[in-house]
């Protein structure tokens, strides 16, 4: 790798890892090496996810990614999964109040608006 030009006026150390524009020229990027990462205390001490579904009439799909997400490792209390329902005439909300009892499971049903609207209605109910 070629190392970066330098000049008289410019004061850098060269660096063939990280490197910052100085000017027209290229320079070592020592200020940035410098920084601590945030610490422990000012993050929140237990992360939650929440997985938004939309569907419609896919019972049988649904209920296989229900499946699949009652098989990860991470802790039921950390994951909630919410389902968007475009207006489904089959078998959808009977399978999702049979999963109610795995994880926290939310749903909400839209009237037959399109993927968007009920993924949007899913993410609008996730805490």
């Amino acid at each position: 790798m070629r190392r970066p030009p330098t000049s008289s006026r410019c004061r850098c150390i060269r660096s063939s890892l990280t490197r910052t524009r100085c000017g027209s020229r290229w320079k070592s990027e020592t200020a940035w090496r410098a920084r601590k990462p945030p610490s422990p205390s000012g993050m929140p001490e237990r992360l939650r996810a929440s997985v938004c579904i939309p569907t419609r009439n896919r019972a049988r799909i649904l209920q296989q990614t229900l499946e699949g997400l009652n098989h990860q490792s991470v802790s039921r209390d950390r994951l909630q999964v919410v389902v968007g329902d475009d207006a489904s005439s089959d078998s959808t909300l009977a399978m999702l109040k049979a999963f109610r009892s795995n994880f926290e499971l939310r749903w909400t049903t839209a009237e037959a608006r399109g993927a968007g609207a009920a993924r949007n209605a899913a993410a609008g109910i996730a805490s």
